[in-house]
């Protein structure tokens, strides 16, 4: 069996997702009866860019940080583009709830 994780993969470094219901047997072979689902990076981007959410609760617990910071150059017959994630997400226990 295949899979990919693609929390793995850095959300803004995504273009476009693509999802082929069916019917794509004949490009991507017999594996591709149920359906494909292509997501399309990006290629050329002149700029940078930077991320950064965080969240909290209410009650204590379960804070969230997710700092994405993104790059890239485009020459003539050149791209060149780089994608960052961090990610983390604090524990709420059962202690930090009143109905637990």
């Amino acid at each position: 069996d295949t899979f990919v994780d693609l929390n793995a993969l850095p959300l803004v470094a995504v273009e476009r997702i693509e999802v082929l219901k069916d019917g794509a047997s004949a490009v991507y072979g017999s594996d591709a009866v149920a359906g494909v689902v292509n997501i399309v990076l990006r290629e050329h981007y002149d700029g940078n860019l930077v991320r950064l959410t965080t969240g909290t609760t209410a009650e204590g617990g379960g804070d969230t940080v997710n700092l994405e910071p993104t790059g890239g150059r485009t020459g003539d017959r050149w791209s060149a583009v780089w994608a960052l994630q961090y990610s983390d997400r604090e524990a709420v226990y059962a202690n930090q709830r009143k109905f637990l």
